[in-house]
């Protein structure tokens, strides 16, 4: 019976049938990376990855969407992140905003996370060339639904290709932040379900050294069977 509650919870959540392979924490990790910030938001391209240093406060609105699928049925997650610089080549962000299936109830979410570099490595021994940078990054993730709670975690590392060309050019910085994620589903009534997933975020940050406006396209995908690929994308003011 509990069990059955706990699908019912589930259901109510946007979670769609599973498919025979999934398991119930599979699935409970998966809608819990997926409705926070963790999973359901493109990453941001913070001034650790873009190899910029950070003056002042910077604001991201953020929306990502996660098509449906075997575990859930579609998500369009919409947020408000403030990046604080953490001091040097690392920083800070708080995150706010709702997460809403296409059937369901809308969730509050909330998140904390932060980054910093760990090493740049020189792509060639020219003062213009590429720099692979090196990072370490967390986020921590809070859902709540109606009748269950959801959180969620990461912890990757970021690489991103920076390009140490002039300030008044466009650059185009792309990265990749390979990550372990966890997932915990705990409904008011049944069984709570939870699981650990690899995960893998990416896509470009667009900016101007010179402008306070830039702009994010990026991804997150879990690696959980049946699971969709969330595509998004970000606009930054501030910090320069």
């Amino acid at each position: 019976m509990k069990k059955l509650s706990s699908l019912a919870a589930a259901a109510a959540l946007g979670v769609a049938s599973q498919a025979p392979a999934q398991t119930f924490g599979d699935a409970s990790a998966y809608v819990a990376l997926m409705r926070t910030a963790v999973a359901g938001l493109p990453p941001i391209a913070t001034s650790t990855i873009l190899g910029e240093r950070q003056n002042g406060a910077a604001f991201s609105a953020r929306y990502g969407n996660v098509s449906g699928g075997e575990i859930t049925n579609s998500l369009n997650n919409f947020t408000a992140t403030a990046v604080l610089s953490g001091g040097g080549a690392s920083s800070v962000s708080l995150t706010a905003g709702a997460s809403t299936p296409s059937r369901g109830s809308t969730a509050l979410v909330l998140g904390i996370g932060g980054d910093t570099r760990l090493s740049d490595i020189p792509m060639s021994d020219s003062r213009n060339g590429m720099l692979l940078r090196v990072g370490l990054n967390g986020e921590f993730g809070y859902s709540k639904p109606t009748n269950a709670t959801l959180l969620a975690g990461s912890v990757g590392l970021p690489l991103s290709l920076i390009s140490r060309g002039g300030r008044n050019e466009m650059h185009v910085v792309p990265f990749l932040t390979p990550a372990f994620g966890f997932g915990d589903f705990n409904p008011e009534n049944g069984d709570s379900g939870s699981g650990s997933k690899f995960m893998l975020g990416g896509g470009v940050g667009i900016f101007n050294p010179t402008s306070s406006v830039a702009l994010n396209l990026a991804f997150q995908h879990v690696f959980v069977d049946g699971g969709q690929t969330e595509f998004g994308l970000g606009l930054v003011l501030g910090g320069r």
